[in-house]
Order: structure tokens, then C-alpha cells, then sequence
């Protein structure tokens, strides 16, 4: 086991420890079903557990709106670029596309994540906009300061130049 695996997974135990009812582990366990590509499971839990949540709605609307959006661009041979809200992954979108689908996902959770670790919370974020439940960061996340801007801005460069650029 890794070590960022072994964070993940104590993380994980932590907050199973803190749900208020069942189907706070129900909605948590489909999310992170659908956060790993297992739509199928992750609605079969749901259903055989007369639960839907509003994260589905917004899963289907988003994977909609970025195929349109690929095949759009894709026909003018225009590369779709996609990043997830800073510090969450990127893992269900990944799930959206093909492999051989001409898609950039930029991770920016990897390289805020590490500067977490390094510096406080506030260093990088000016609020607290949502929960991150599916990261090796579990909290929260928000909107960028400066120094979170400057770090996401240089990450999508750098991938924009090695995929473009190299």
C-alpha cells in the first residue's frame, strides 16, 4: 500500500465514524462509486435503497454538456481542455471519456494537495465553497487566493505545453 493510499484510507475510516445515518454512507459510498467509473454499481446502490441525490442530476448534466462540448469542438479540430474545481480529482471526468478521445484533463488536486500539506488552508483558498470527500485532501475547498491561482495557472501551462508545445 502507498502512503498517500494509506492517508486516503484513514480519512475515509474517520469519516464513516462521523456519518449521521445510514444514508449519509449510502450517498457517500455512490459517490465514490461514480467518482471511480462504476456508474452502473453506484446507481444500483442507489436505487435498491430508494435514494437518488441531486449529485446524480448534476453528474448526468456534466457529462452531457462535456460530450457536446468535445464533439462541438472536436469537429471545428479544436482539443478540448477540462479542469475539475481546484482540489478535487479528476476521476469522473476521466470516466466521461474514451482513451482515444483527444481530451486534456488537467488534475490541479495533485499540486494543491501537495502544497496543503506544506502551508495552512487559507494559503490557498479564501473560503469554504464545498466538502472534498474523494481526495487524499478530505475537507474543505473554496475559492482561490492569489498564490492558488498563480499554482493551477502554472500547472495548466505546463500541461498545455507538453501536450502542444513538445
Amino acid at each position: 500500500m502507498f502512503e498517500g493510499d494509506l492517508i486516503k484510507a484513514e480519512h475515509y475510516f474517520n469519516l464513516s465514524n462521523s456519518f449521521n445515518s445510514t444514508k449519509d454512507s449510502i450517498e457517500a459510498l455512490g459517490l465514490n462509486l461514480l467518482k471511480m467509473g462504476k456508474e452502473d454499481e453506484a446507481r444500483l446502490l442507489l436505487s435498491e435503497n430508494n435514494y437518488y441525490p441531486n449529485y446524480l442530476n448534476s453528474y448526468d448534466e456534466t457529462k452531457k454538456n462535456l460530450k457536446y462540448l468535445h464533439n462541438y469542438l472536436d469537429n471545428k479540430n479544436i482539443s478540448l481542455i477540462v479542469m475539475q474545481y481546484p482540489a478535487l480529482n479528476t476521476d469522473f471526468i476521466q470516466n466521461i471519456f474514451d482513451d482515444n478521445e483527444d481530451v486534456l484533463i488537467v488534475d490541479s488536486n495533485t499540486i494543491l494537495n501537495k502544497d496543503l500539506i506544506k502551508n495552512k488552508y487559507d494559503s490557498l483558498f479564501i473560503d469554504k465553497q464545498g466538502v472534498s470527500l474523494n481526495t487524499v485532501y478530505v475537507g474543505y475547498y473554496g475559492h482561490c487566493t492569489k498564490l492558488c491561482s498563480k499554482l493551477i495557472g502554472e500547472n495548466l501551462a505546463n500541461k498545455i505545453q507538453m501536450k502542444f508545445l513538445s
